[in-house]
């Protein structure tokens, strides 16, 4: 596929008029090229949104108060334009997984996002009140692909062949450093937002039982390998 920015350099040559219904067609390309948003195209970049770990804050600084969230993996950036997948900068934030699980129990706990959540909201309060039955009456290795929230994080930036397709991976828990790299590469002004913060305990908190752990280490045990998180809490 042609590059837009390379066709609009080629042709700036030509008279106005023609020059004006480019842009027009560039205009509806932007808004029709679905996953890709304006900010993709204007930036250069494409932000893998893995839930959880400051995404919210991340597309306040690209795209404004009215962002949209797409969880979505690679995948279906480089399905839709393979040729702009391989050229934009792509990156994403990681998060502990021990942490990333409480976040997200916490979150649907509270309805989530109001809407399609509420569903878990219910179900939580009736049968898991608690974050030890969350985990062992709820979560299993199918249950974490079931909700885009609880998904692995690495499917979202990972190959078949153990392959991550993405630029830079920065890590919530160095999340203000790290945007810095982002921030510098993508020539961003705005510093980091704070969204969805929740007051509770630590997450260490949660974890009082030894196969507390041991399953959240299992089911995410990639998770761990890949982003270098220790399977302990202490």
């Amino acid at each position: 596929m042609l590059d837009k920015i390379m066709i609009i350099k080629l042709l700036k040559k030509l008279p106005l008029n023609l020059q004006l219904n480019l842009k027009k067609i560039l205009l509806v390309y932007t808004k029709t090229n679905y996953p890709y948003r304006a900010y993709t195209h204007k930036k250069k970049c494409i932000f893998i949104h893995i839930p959880k770990v400051a995404g919210t804050s991340m597309l306040n600084v690209l795209m404004g108060m009215n962002i949209n969230r797409d969880h979505l993996t690679y995948r279906e950036y480089k399905q839709a334009d393979t040729f702009l997948f391989s050229r934009y900068y792509k990156f994403c934030f990681v998060r502990n997984p021990f942490d990333r699980i409480v976040s997200v129990y916490e979150y649907l706990k509270k309805g989530g996002n109001q809407t399609t959540d509420m569903y878990f909201k219910e179900l939580l309060s009736d049968k898991f009140p608690d974050f030890e039955s969350f985990v062992f009456n709820y979560l299993n290795s199918e249950s974490i692909q079931e909700h885009v929230l609880m998904k692995p994080q690495y499917l979202f930036i990972y190959n078949e062949r153990n392959e991550c397709m993405v630029d830079f991976v920065g890590k919530f828990e160095n999340i203000n450093e790290d945007y810095k790299v982002v921030a510098k590469r993508l020539k961003l002004k705005m510093s980091l937002p704070k969204h969805n913060n929740i007051n509770r305990n630590s997450y260490e908190s949660y974890y009082n039982r030894e196969d507390v752990i041991s399953k959240i280490a299992e089911l995410y045990n990639n998770d761990f390998f890949y982003f270098n998180y220790p399977k302990s809490i202490y």
